[in-house]
Formats: structure tokens, sequence, C-alpha cells
């Protein structure tokens, strides 16, 4: 088995943008193996604490928006679909790009 330099571990954590787990690394690690976990279980409660942040701070995200602290709703979220113009579709695109 090799060995994995704990600083690389934190890079690539870091990289996958799994910051919940970068961030308290050692503390899950000590707590799955107080709990005597195997790998599988190990890995979903890490997965878990992940998520589980994720949506708290997408629950904060959300309460700020609606509390007015960070201004409308709409003008953070841009939508991944475009509405059908036809006026717009009729036109040539620019790079590629139907503006």
């Amino acid at each position: 088995m090799t060995t994995v330099d704990h600083d690389v571990l934190i890079a690539t954590l870091d990289r996958l943008k799994l910051t919940a787990i970068r961030d308290q690394l050692d503390t899950l690690l000590d707590e799955a193996a107080r709990s005597k976990m195997n790998l599988r279980e190990a890995l979903a409660f890490l997965v878990s604490r992940e998520i589980a942040r994720r949506d708290e701070r997408r629950d904060c995200q959300d309460f700020r928006v609606r509390a007015g602290i960070m201004g409308k709703k709409e003008s953070h979220y841009v939508p991944t679909q475009r509405a059908c113009d036809t006026e717009r579709a009729s036109r040539p695109a620019i790079g590629g790009w139907c503006c």
C-alpha cells in the first residue's frame, strides 16, 4: 500500500471542490476510525458530511436572498435554458451563440 502525502490529498480535495471534507479531514477520519467504520461506511460518512455542508450553505444563501441582504433572487440565478424568442432566433448568431 502506498503512503499518501497529506498536502497532496488536501490539494486533490480542493481540486474536486470537496471543501467540507478538506476543511475537516482529520476530524472526520478520526470520527470514522473511532466508530470502526469499514471503508465503504467511511466514504458514505464523508460524502454525507459534504452534502450536509452544501445544503447548509444553499439554505443560508436562499435566506440572504429572501431577506433582501443580497438583493433580488433573480439577479443571482441565471437560467440554464433560454426562452424561445423568435425575433432573436431569426437573427444571425454572433460567434455561434444566439444572443
